[in-house]
Protein backbone atom coordinates (compact mmCIF):
# COMPACT_ATOMS: atom_id res chain seq x y z
CA UNK A 1 0.00 0.00 0.00
CA UNK A 2 2.84 2.06 1.05
CA UNK A 3 4.11 1.53 -2.82
CA UNK A 4 0.68 2.68 -4.20
CA UNK A 5 1.15 5.69 -2.07
CA UNK A 6 4.31 6.52 -3.18
CA UNK A 7 3.18 5.85 -6.84
CA UNK A 8 -0.01 8.08 -6.92
CA UNK A 9 2.03 10.91 -5.41
CA UNK A 10 4.90 10.79 -8.03
CA UNK A 11 2.25 10.81 -10.49
CA UNK A 12 0.77 13.95 -8.93
CA UNK A 13 4.16 15.08 -8.91
CA UNK A 14 5.09 14.57 -11.97
CA UNK A 15 1.65 16.34 -13.27
CA UNK A 16 2.42 19.57 -11.08
CA UNK A 17 6.34 19.51 -12.56
CA UNK A 18 4.75 18.91 -16.42
CA UNK A 19 2.41 22.25 -15.72
CA UNK A 20 5.47 24.18 -14.02
CA UNK A 21 7.49 23.51 -16.92
CA UNK A 22 5.34 24.46 -19.02
CA UNK A 23 4.61 28.04 -17.59
CA UNK A 24 8.27 28.46 -18.27
CA UNK A 25 8.15 27.88 -21.40
CA UNK A 26 7.18 30.39 -23.75
CA UNK A 27 4.46 30.17 -25.88
CA UNK A 28 4.25 31.31 -30.10
CA UNK A 29 1.37 32.88 -31.61
CA UNK A 30 0.06 34.12 -34.72
CA UNK A 31 -1.87 37.50 -35.41
CA UNK A 32 -2.81 39.37 -38.16
CA UNK A 33 -5.40 42.30 -37.90
CA UNK A 34 -6.93 43.42 -40.62
CA UNK A 35 -7.75 46.99 -41.21
CA UNK A 36 -8.53 49.78 -43.50
CA UNK A 37 -5.01 50.82 -44.48
CA UNK A 38 -4.64 46.68 -45.30
CA UNK A 39 -3.47 43.68 -42.97
CA UNK A 40 -0.88 43.73 -40.54
CA UNK A 41 0.56 40.21 -39.39
CA UNK A 42 2.93 39.67 -36.47
CA UNK A 43 4.27 36.58 -34.49
CA UNK A 44 3.37 36.89 -30.11
CA UNK A 45 5.96 35.36 -28.19
CA UNK A 46 4.40 35.15 -24.43
CA UNK A 47 5.18 33.31 -21.04
CA UNK A 48 3.12 33.26 -18.33
CA UNK A 49 6.75 33.80 -16.33
CA UNK A 50 9.57 36.31 -17.24
CA UNK A 51 12.57 34.74 -19.16
CA UNK A 52 15.70 35.16 -17.74
CA UNK A 53 18.46 33.98 -16.51
CA UNK A 54 16.78 31.74 -13.73
CA UNK A 55 14.97 30.04 -16.39
CA UNK A 56 17.28 27.34 -16.44
CA UNK A 57 17.73 26.91 -13.04
CA UNK A 58 13.85 26.73 -12.61
CA UNK A 59 13.26 24.04 -15.40
CA UNK A 60 16.15 21.96 -13.72
CA UNK A 61 14.77 22.09 -10.13
CA UNK A 62 11.27 20.75 -12.01
CA UNK A 63 13.36 17.93 -13.81
CA UNK A 64 14.79 17.10 -10.55
CA UNK A 65 11.24 17.29 -8.48
CA UNK A 66 10.21 14.51 -11.03
CA UNK A 67 13.37 12.78 -10.41
CA UNK A 68 12.83 12.74 -6.34
CA UNK A 69 9.75 11.56 -6.84
CA UNK A 70 10.51 8.14 -8.66
CA UNK A 71 13.43 7.58 -5.79
CA UNK A 72 10.61 8.18 -3.56
CA UNK A 73 8.51 5.24 -4.95
CA UNK A 74 11.76 3.04 -5.12
CA UNK A 75 12.59 3.50 -1.78
CA UNK A 76 9.10 2.56 -0.87
CA UNK A 77 9.42 -0.58 -3.05
CA UNK A 78 12.76 -1.45 -1.15
CA UNK A 79 11.12 -1.16 2.40
CA UNK A 80 7.92 -3.03 1.18
CA UNK A 81 9.97 -5.48 -0.01
CA UNK A 82 12.30 -6.32 3.36
CA UNK A 83 9.14 -5.77 5.50
CA UNK A 84 7.53 -8.37 3.28
CA UNK A 85 10.89 -10.41 3.84
CA UNK A 86 11.01 -10.06 7.13
CA UNK A 87 7.44 -10.94 8.07
CA UNK A 88 7.80 -14.08 5.79
CA UNK A 89 10.72 -15.05 8.15
CA UNK A 90 8.79 -14.51 11.31
CA UNK A 91 5.98 -16.85 10.06
CA UNK A 92 8.33 -19.53 8.93
CA UNK A 93 10.19 -19.29 12.33
CA UNK A 94 6.02 -19.70 13.86
CA UNK A 95 5.57 -22.88 12.16
CA UNK A 96 8.68 -24.20 12.90
CA UNK A 97 7.76 -23.43 16.84
CA UNK A 98 3.93 -24.38 16.10
CA UNK A 99 5.40 -27.96 14.83
CA UNK A 100 7.76 -28.27 17.65
CA UNK A 101 4.97 -27.08 19.75
CA UNK A 102 2.53 -30.25 18.33
CA UNK A 103 5.13 -32.46 19.25
CA UNK A 104 5.35 -31.13 22.89
CA UNK A 105 1.67 -31.60 23.01
CA UNK A 106 1.27 -34.87 21.24
CA UNK A 107 4.03 -36.23 24.07
CA UNK A 108 1.87 -34.57 26.83
CA UNK A 109 -1.28 -36.06 25.43
CA UNK A 110 0.14 -39.49 26.22
CA UNK A 111 1.38 -38.83 29.57
CA UNK A 112 -1.75 -37.58 30.18
CA UNK A 113 -3.61 -40.59 28.82
CA UNK A 114 -0.99 -42.83 30.89
CA UNK A 115 -1.16 -41.07 34.00
CA UNK A 116 -5.22 -41.36 33.61
CA UNK A 117 -4.98 -45.26 32.87
CA UNK A 118 -2.87 -45.44 35.75
CA UNK A 119 -5.36 -43.40 37.93
CA UNK A 120 -8.25 -45.23 37.00
CA UNK A 121 -6.51 -48.40 38.04
CA UNK A 122 -5.64 -47.62 41.57
CA UNK A 123 -1.47 -46.49 40.86
CA UNK A 124 -1.54 -42.87 40.84
CA UNK A 125 -3.18 -40.22 42.78
CA UNK A 126 -5.43 -37.33 41.50
CA UNK A 127 -2.62 -34.67 41.92
CA UNK A 128 -0.54 -36.17 39.83
CA UNK A 129 -2.82 -36.44 37.13
CA UNK A 130 -3.97 -32.93 37.47
CA UNK A 131 -0.27 -32.12 37.30
CA UNK A 132 0.03 -33.94 34.05
CA UNK A 133 -3.10 -32.24 32.55
CA UNK A 134 -2.02 -28.69 33.28
CA UNK A 135 1.07 -29.46 31.79
CA UNK A 136 -0.78 -30.70 28.89
CA UNK A 137 -2.85 -27.81 28.94
CA UNK A 138 -0.05 -25.50 28.50
CA UNK A 139 1.54 -27.19 26.03
CA UNK A 140 -1.60 -27.10 23.97
CA UNK A 141 -2.41 -23.25 24.48
CA UNK A 142 1.25 -22.40 23.97
CA UNK A 143 0.44 -24.43 19.90
CA UNK A 144 -2.88 -22.94 19.40
CA UNK A 145 -1.22 -19.38 20.48
CA UNK A 146 1.67 -19.70 17.87
CA UNK A 147 -0.26 -20.81 15.20
CA UNK A 148 -2.78 -17.78 15.58
CA UNK A 149 0.43 -15.36 15.84
CA UNK A 150 1.87 -17.51 12.59
CA UNK A 151 -1.76 -16.54 11.00
CA UNK A 152 -1.90 -12.82 11.99
CA UNK A 153 1.32 -12.53 10.39
CA UNK A 154 -0.12 -14.05 7.02
CA UNK A 155 -2.72 -11.62 7.64
CA UNK A 156 -0.63 -8.29 7.86
CA UNK A 157 1.60 -9.47 4.60
CA UNK A 158 -1.49 -9.92 2.61
CA UNK A 159 -2.26 -6.44 3.61
CA UNK A 160 1.20 -5.48 2.74
CA UNK A 161 0.63 -7.34 -0.32
CA UNK A 162 -2.59 -5.40 -1.22
CA UNK A 163 -4.12 -8.97 -1.32
CA UNK A 164 -7.25 -7.89 1.25
CA UNK A 165 -10.34 -6.45 0.03
CA UNK A 166 -11.75 -3.59 2.16
CA UNK A 167 -15.53 -5.32 3.01
CA UNK A 168 -17.02 -1.60 3.86
CA UNK A 169 -16.37 -1.11 0.04
CA UNK A 170 -17.88 -3.96 -1.70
Amino acid sequence: MAVLLAEAEKDRSVAGARAERAEQLPGLGAQIIAGTTGLDAGLIVKSETNLGFGTPAALRAIEAATEAAGRRVTQAQEDSNRAIARLAQEATALDRQTAEAAGLTQQAKANLDLFQAQYDAGQRQVTDVVGVYETYARAAQSEATLKYRAALIRLEMARDLGLLADGNAI
